[in-house]
């Protein structure tokens, strides 16, 4: 492979610090499902919003869908801020 080609390979990652906000994300929306839990609020109605990979579109919300028992696990979390798991 010539130099140039090797730079311009797609398993390179060569965007990844355009997303670096992926890093924790699932860690994040369980976070906010374990807060809103803990407020006295349905859990299943959280959410962590994620930019969009198309410029131009809005951000995009995923809602908390995992079992009872993982809001539980997050108790112990939900003191942490947003930022604790990954840039937000």
């Amino acid at each position: 492979m010539q130099v140039q080609e090797l730079a311009d390979h797609p398993l390179l990652l060569r965007e990844l610090p355009y997303h670096l906000d992926m890093l924790g994300f699932d860690a994040r929306t369980y976070l906010h499902a374990a807060q809103t839990w803990l407020a006295g609020g349905d859990p299943w109605t959280a959410y962590a919003s994620q930019h969009s990979w198309t410029a131009g579109t809005p951000d995009v919300r995923f809602h908390f869908t995992g079992p009872p028992p993982t809001v539980a696990a997050f108790v112990p979390f939900a003191w942490l801020s947003n930022g604790a798991f990954g840039p937000s």
